[in-house]
């Protein structure tokens, strides 16, 4: 037969016991919500910093395409004023120029072959 005393201490025992697995599972669970925390922010900045990145090297890219439309512009520009005076349009003014080549000049290079323009 057990005495009070003897049971009132093993109570005290369990419940310190209880208490201090509740007090060990309530760190390890703020220690892993503290891990998790830092993992979210760790992944946030990096996300933010992805972010910048891909807004400079839009930036750069965009003023990439500025500078080469105003070289296409440039370009046709130039193609147009040469096409208002080329001497080799001129059927008697190519031949005078070149009279060993066929008598009607050959088709630029980037059409394609076998394509019928109605010249003969």
């Amino acid at each position: 037969i057990t005495s009070g005393s003897e049971s009132c201490w093993k109570l005290t025992a369990s419940a310190n016991y209880l208490e201090e697995k509740n007090l060990k599972r309530r760190q390890k669970n703020r220690a892993a919500a503290q891990r998790s925390r830092q993992k979210h922010t760790e992944k946030a900045d990096e996300l933010h910093q992805q972010h910048e990145q891909l807004e400079r090297e839009n930036i750069a890219l965009q003023k990439e395409i500025e500078v080469l439309q105003r070289e296409v512009k440039h370009w046709t520009q130039m193609l147009d004023n040469h096409e208002s005076t080329c001497l080799l349009d001129n059927p008697v003014i190519y031949q005078h120029l070149t009279p060993s080549l066929p008598s009607q000049p050959p088709l630029p290079h980037w059409l394609p072959e076998g394509l019928n323009l109605g010249i003969q």
